[in-house]
């Protein structure tokens, strides 16, 4: 009888995989990126010293900075590169660390602006907050020695608590530090619709009717692929006390979302950056298969709430999230603060990838293939291909027979799917399906003891 009800209920799900259009035409084949090993070997310049952690502090202080002999340390305080920003110091006695939270609004005061490459979205009518926005101090610095070159750049983000800044000493709190040309300049800035949306504008391609949200849109902000990714040293606190700093890759994320002022971040621990591995407790009671503690990331995403719909993310995951039929990342809201300034609320959770299959799922990642939002986005092509005619042709079978349901059974993990639907309609996810979504599943030869490793296709949720 179980069997039987979970035949008719595959049957409606089957059918509504056609009335929502679940299968899309194949898309380009994401190029799988590699590390780049291949740097420039530089000489080794012991980067300056700092007489205080990254941290909340109840009062201002006299931040002290050290290096060798015959060298000297420059820095700076508003997150540029002090190898070469004009703003640029040379460290004399002492840097004075103190809450800058009422001088003026720097990064968070960029707004809206068809005509400007700056402009941080289209067509929302952004004007950024009106008053002085909570801020942290961040000092970078750096050693040059007496034949002109320089250390690696060291930052550190500084909470001085004398007024509002207690407050966040009781969340989660994440620091991001790049050079601010990395996410404003027209040429290269990760965060903005660019020059390249300007020059579009004036060309004979330009068409003012397209689409704002479509994620092939011709802004800096649209843009994939390790060319625009950018290097930023991301400091987590959690309740006050710093659990990670470290130098990582940023990229924007997310689809149509991308043209939202407040935008997502991918975080990709590389070696080129220092650390191939993110190793530090982000998550709470995130363990894998065999009930051991996840402890070390590949890469992590920050997703932005920045409507009030998106608070139900958390909310909606905590749900399902022990569900063991359907795939989904572990999360937790979080606080951004963006080269200094309050950025917003935020939820980081598990990037969804091969990666996270293997640390959760105990599955090696070579032998994943996984489709997101009706794309390829692990393994071969073909997979895709396989997964996509499946769908079009069971969908003309009669699943009534015993036969045919068995064959389903063995290429796609029934309760996986019923989970999938159930959850999507009881939860009401807006931008579902073939949104937010995708598929799974081993290539490589079942594991013992391991039952999500026996090749059949699983589904996932990972936004809600």
């Amino acid at each position: 009888m179980e069997a039987f009800n979970s035949k008719k209920i595959f049957i409606i799900l089957l059918s509504l995989i056609n009335l929502f259009s679940f299968i899309s035409e194949i898309k380009t084949l994401r190029v799988i990126e590699e590390e780049e090993n291949d740097q420039e070997e530089k000489t080794f310049i012991k980067p300056p010293g700092f007489s205080r952690i990254s941290g909340f502090y109840p009062e201002n202080f006299k931040l002290k900075l050290s290096s060798e002999e015959n060298t000297t340390i420059y820095y700076t305080i508003d997150s540029s590169d002090p190898r070469t920003s004009n703003t640029s110091k040379k460290f004399k006695d002492y840097i004075l660390i103190y809450d800058r939270s009422l001088e003026p609004n720097v990064f968070s005061s960029i707004k809206e602006d068809d005509n400007s490459p700056v402009s941080i979205s289209r067509g929302n009518n952004y004007k950024g907050p009106v008053y002085p926005v909570d801020k942290a101090m961040i000092v970078r610095a750096v050693t040059k020695n007496a034949k002109g070159k320089f250390s690696e750049i060291i930052s550190k983000t500084y909470f001085v608590t004398t007024d509002d800044l207690f407050v966040y000493q009781d969340l989660t709190v994440i620091s991001i530090v790049t050079n601010p040309e990395n996410l404003f300049d027209p040429d290269i800035g990760i965060y903005v619709t660019g020059t390249m949306y300007q020059e579009w504008k004036k060309s004979d391609e330009y068409d003012p009717n397209e689409n704002l949200w479509d994620k092939n849109g011709k802004c800096n902000y649209y843009m994939r692929g390790k060319e625009w990714e950018r290097e930023a040293t991301v400091t987590i606190f959690e309740k006050g006390e710093k659990i990670l700093e470290q130098n990582l890759g940023i990229r924007i994320k997310g689809a149509s979302t991308r043209n939202n002022a407040g935008k997502g971040f991918n975080l990709h621990a590389k070696k080129k950056y220092g650390k191939s591995i993110i190793e530090a407790e982000l998550l709470k009671d995130n363990y894998d298969l065999n009930g051991n503690l996840i402890t070390k990331y590949k890469a992590i995403s920050l997703r932005c709430i920045y409507e009030q719909g998106r608070l139900k993310d958390k909310f909606g995951r905590d749900l399902f999230y022990s569900r063991e039929d359907l795939t989904t990342g572990n999360m937790k809201t979080v606080i951004l603060f963006l080269d200094g300034e309050y950025w917003g609320l935020y939820v980081m959770q598990e990037k969804i990838d091969d990666k996270f299959i293997e640390s959760n799922y105990l599955i090696p990642s070579k032998n994943i293939a996984m489709v997101k939002e009706a794309d390829i986005e692990e393994g071969p092509k073909e997979e895709w291909e396989n997964l996509k005619n499946f769908f079009k042709n069971y969908s003309k079978k009669d699943l009534a027979d015993d036969k045919i349901y068995k064959e389903i059974k063995n290429y796609i993990d029934i309760n996986s799917m019923i989970e999938f639907f159930a959850t999507g309609m009881y939860i009401s996810i807006g931008d579902w399906p073939a949104q937010n979504d995708g598929a799974w599943r081993n290539m490589g030869d079942k594991i013992e003891g391991n039952k999500y490793s026996d090749g059949k296709w699983r589904f996932m949720i990972y936004m809600i």
